[in-house]
């Protein structure tokens, strides 16, 4: 009769194990339960931080190319090999500066002081680069008026022919 109660003890420690396996697993389906609400919330709190985060416009690409092209003219302008880039690079400084200056003001403020700096380095370049065009247009009126200057541009052309021919 030992027997049988030993068969008693073990159901009721089978039924002991599978009822603690059966809490250890609704235990285990529950935290997955709610990992996967907290990682679904998480998901949510992501995409609604991301609708916050500023979304990528249009840009301001003239702003930058006026900037860029204005203070190249501007470093154009102080070479007098250079002036006529300087002249042409100006122009087109100027007029990339007012193209962003009116997009900065559309996507509300967006890099206007990079057109602002590319419209004035462009101006300056531009106004630098007359001034120098017109002192070397003077200097040349001056030289062909100076009976002094005449006289020596003809002595140095008769002293290349005389080397010239020999």
């Amino acid at each position: 009769m030992a027997r049988p109660a030993a068969r008693n003890d073990e159901r009721t420690v089978d039924v002991t194990d599978r009822t603690t396996r059966d809490h250890d697993t609704r235990d285990r389906r529950d935290e997955h339960e709610a990992r996967d609400v907290r990682d679904d919330r998480e998901v949510t709190r992501e995409r609604h931080v991301a609708d916050r985060r500023p979304t990528m416009t249009d840009g301001n690409g003239t702003a930058i190319a006026s900037m860029v092209i204005g203070l190249l003219a501007a470093t154009y302008a102080f070479t007098v090999a250079a002036a006529p880039a300087a002249l042409i690079f100006g122009l087109i400084a100027i007029g990339l500066g007012i193209s962003g200056m009116s997009k900065a003001n559309a996507l509300g403020g967006m890099h206007k002081g990079l057109a602002v700096t590319g419209l004035v380095s462009g101006a300056l370049a531009l106004l630098l680069s007359l001034l120098i065009a017109a002192g070397i247009v003077a200097a040349f009126n001056q030289a062909q008026t100076d009976p002094a200057l005449q006289q020596q541009i003809n002595e140095l052309e008769q002293n290349i022919q005389q080397l010239t021919n020999g």
